[in-house]
Order: structure tokens, then C-alpha cells, then sequence
């Protein structure tokens, strides 16, 4: 349920409205277009005032019993709609209609405040229209664009950070990288003289560090948003609108193309090259480069149909034990 005391509800809408306002969303019975939206909900949750939506054929079930008023659907499910007064709006793209349809009943606010406990240097570079928040530390001579916000409890060093960038609470961005050179029994620290760039348009999630590189940059790409707890080591560079999902770990110098999305829980080793339009699944391990358009999956990581086949033959030979 949507709590109201945390996220304000700006007002209702006719469907007529709503559709007039986002972009390759329409009515499949223009009879409906008075009818009032108060809300938005869950499938298995709304109620005859609510607007919700399908984008996964896991919820159809959920979509032929629901209550909702109005729900948002690609015109392949029209004949699945529970009953002929479920109100659909259609849409090619449903999660992103949706998405819209939420910012209307509940805009983000993104207020220019700088809190008078963040500690800025006195050679930082901070934009127009940012909110930077309690406890956060931004170091000498960083750079930060507009419309930036920065939660409680960041640390920013040795950076540049573009327009339009959100960082959740307690990430940490520019630290050293973890550098050391072996000799006469010790580790020694090699100095960390890189930087860190990010993009425009990045949303980095809470508890994430991004460490500066040690000669080169540490480079984040336009759009690409990274989840929580994700670790990314110096001299990475990650391309444009890439996904970066909680607990990956990235070794240093690794080169992630454009478009590519990492799933929860996998590590890639140093110095390799990851294609653009990559899928790789939760829990993988990365130790060999992967080629554009690829999906891999598994330890160490192998293209995702040598990964099924592999996981079927396990099983045969577990089943022909047990016999």
C-alpha cells in the first residue's frame, strides 16, 4: 500500500487525461475516457478507483481476477481483461507507461537545499538546483553539475560528476583504488592518481563505492544506473545506459561496453573486456572477455546455452546415479 505520509498524492485524473498527457498511451473504449483514476495499485490489490498493470505474463492470472479500474497493457492481453468494464489502456511499452502514469499522481521532488552539516571544500564546483544532504563530504576541487542530488552520508573526492545525477546514502565515490605492489615480503601501496568521472543522468544506489583510478579515470557512462552495495575498482570504465545490479563486483581496468546489464551477485575479473548489449546472470563469475550481444551465465561464466545444456547433463548423470 502507498503510505501518504511519505509520498504525497498530488491530485486525481480522468483517463482522458491521462492519456493525453504520456506518449503512446491510448483508451481501448473511448466511452471510458471520464472515468476518474484516485490511485495507483498493485493488480492484486487495486480497487475499482485505481489504475495498474501488466508487463509480465507471471502476473496474467493476477490481471483476469483483478479489481482495478483501469490497467495499463500491451494489446496482445486485451482478451485476457477479467470483465468488459476493466478499463485498458494500451500501451507498447507498459512498465514505462506506468512509470509515467506514477509520476503523475506522485511527482519527485528534487529540492535545491545544501544542508549547513554537509562539509564542501572550499574548491569544490557545485551546480545550479542541487540537494546535498546531512554528513555528506565532498572533497577539494570536485565538480558537480545540476540538478545533482546527494543523500546523507556520501563521500566525494577526486571527481567529476555530470548533470541530473542521483546518489543514494553512504556511497562513496573517488577513494583510493586497491593498488599494491609485492616486494621483499610486503605489499606496498601504489599511489592512486586517477579520477573518477560520472556521467549524466547516473543513479548510483546506497553503500556503492567507486574507487579512482590509479593513472587513468574511472569512467561511468550517460544514463547506466547502478543498484546497491555494487563495488566498482579503478580505472573500470562502464558505458552508456548499462545496469549494474547489488553486490556485483567489478575488478580494476575492466571495460564494459553500452547497454549492458549485470545481474546481482557477479564478479568480473581484472583487465577484461565486456561487450555491449551483454546479459550475464546473477551469480556469475567473469574471467574471460565477453563479445557484444552475448548472454553467459554460471562459474566461470560460459554463453548461456552451453550453461543450460551443461546444468541438464548434471542432472541426467545425478538421476542416472540415484538409479
Amino acid at each position: 500500500m502507498i503510505d501518504n505520509k511519505f509520498h504525497k498524492k498530488i491530485s486525481s485524473f480522468t483517463l482522458k487525461e491521462i492519456v493525453n498527457k504520456i506518449d503512446g498511451l491510448s483508451l481501448h473504449n473511448d466511452d471510458q475516457s471520464s472515468l476518474v483514476i484516485e490511485n495507483i495499485a498493485p493488480l492484486e490489490s487495486a480497487d475499482k478507483s485505481s489504475v495498474s498493470f501488466l508487463d509480465n505474463m507471471k502476473y496474467i492470472d493476477s490481471f483476469s481476477q483483478t479489481n482495478a479500474a483501469a490497467c495499463v497493457i500491451n494489446p496482445k492481453y486485451i482478451e485476457k481483461a477479467p470483465d468488459a468494464n476493466i478499463a485498458l489502456l494500451l500501451s507498447e511499452n507498459p512498465y514505462f507507461s506506468y512509470s509515467q502514469i506514477a509520476h503523475m499522481f506522485y511527482p519527485q521532488e528534487h529540492k535545491e537545499y545544501i544542508s549547513n552539516k554537509a562539509t564542501i571544500s572550499d574548491s569544490a564546483v557545485i551546480g545550479e538546483h542541487c540537494h546535498i544532504a546531512d554528513n555528506v563530504f565532498i572533497g577539494d576541487n570536485v565538480v558537480i553539475g545540476d540538478n545533482c542530488r546527494i543523500s546523507h552520508g556520501c563521500t566525494i573526492t577526486h571527481s567529476l560528476i555530470g548533470n541530473n545525477v542521483i546518489i543514494h546514502p553512504n556511497v562513496s565515490i573517488g577513494q583510493d583504488g586497491f593498488g599494491f605492489a609485492f616486494a621483499n615480503g610486503v605489499h606496498h601501496k601504489v599511489p592512486q592518481l586517477g579520477k573518477v568521472i560520472i556521467s549524466d543522468d547516473v543513479e548510483i544506489g546506497s553503500n556503492t563505492c567507486i574507487d579512482r583510478g590509479s593513472t587513468n579515470d574511472t569512467f561511468i557512462g550517460q544514463g547506466t544506473k547502478i543498484d546497491n552495495l555494487v563495488q566498482i575498482a579503478h580505472n573500470v570504465r562502464v558505458g552508456k545506459c548499462c545496469i549494474i545490479v547489488a553486490q556485483v563486483g567489478i575488478s580494476g581496468s575492466v571495460n564494459i561496453g553500452d547497454y549492458t546489464i549485470i545481474a546481482g551477485q557477479t564478479g568480473i575479473a581484472g583487465h577484461l573486456s565486456i561487450g555491449s548489449n551483454v546479459q550475464i546472470a546473477a551469480k556469475s563469475g567473469v574471467t574471460k572477455n565477453i563479445p557484444d550481444n552475448s548472454k553467459y551465465a554460471g562459474f566461470p561464466a560460459i554463453p548461456i546455452n552451453q550453461f543450460h545444456r551443461q546444468t541438464v547433463a548434471v542432472k541426467k548423470l545425478i538421476q542416472k546415479d540415484k538409479k
